[in-house]
């Protein structure tokens, strides 16, 4: 779009539409482009030429910020081409998407991932407003399992993140109703068997 500076501090411009040349102030100038709103309504009115990602036809659309983008003739040939292989959700097994090995490897690196950040963060808000002193942090927990070499405290059985009794779980040593902090010095591994067992008592091994 060509323009030119006037000596009062007004920006002179050609409108596309007409080829009507007018003046405007400095600051509206990068977002001014037509020279009055019947300028504007015609070009926007206009229909321009697109394909079809997926029949691959030519249709046209206004010439506007909604339908400018605009890839697809039709609500189905959208549909039809972000179904299947053509989703962006099948290369990465998001859902009931992609081979059964795509969707095994995503459960694994992403869902359990988030669901367990969530999780963290629900049991975060309790103890803030139970008042209970004290907190850790992920890594702190992770390297006490290590430590442990994801063993339970008391049974010394392996432990697993699925659900069941030997599902791997935070114990305090200390119950926090009695008194107990959320520090990881307070908190050991436990299966949930024994993490059940052993309640609010204080003892050491079960």
């Amino acid at each position: 779009m060509k323009c030119r500076r006037v000596a009062d501090g007004r920006v002179i411009k050609t409108c596309p539409v007409c080829g009507k040349q007018y003046d405007c102030k400095r600051s509206h100038a990068p977002n001014r482009v037509y020279c009055s709103r019947k300028c504007e309504g015609q070009a926007l009115s206009t229909k321009i030429e697109k394909e079809c990602l997926n029949c691959h036809k030519t249709f046209k659309v206004h010439n506007n910020n909604t339908r400018r983008d605009a890839k697809y003739c039709s609500i189905k040939c959208r549909a039809e081409h972000q179904s299947g292989k053509n989703s962006c959700r099948y290369v990465h097994g998001h859902g009931n998407k992609g081979t059964p090995e795509q969707r095994h490897k995503w459960y694994k690196k992403c869902y359990l991932k988030t669901k367990r950040k969530w999780l963290e963060r629900g049991r975060n808000h309790k103890l803030r407003r139970r008042n209970v002193e004290g907190n850790h942090t992920t890594k702190e927990w992770n390297e006490l399992l290590k430590k442990h070499d994801f063993k339970c405290y008391y049974c010394g059985e392996k432990m697993t993140q699925e659900e069941g009794p030997k599902k791997v779980t935070k114990d305090h040593v200390v119950p926090l109703i009695k008194g107990g902090t959320d520090n990881i010095s307070n908190i050991v591994p436990a299966c949930k068997s024994c993490n059940s067992s052993k309640g609010a008592k204080i003892i050491e091994k079960l």
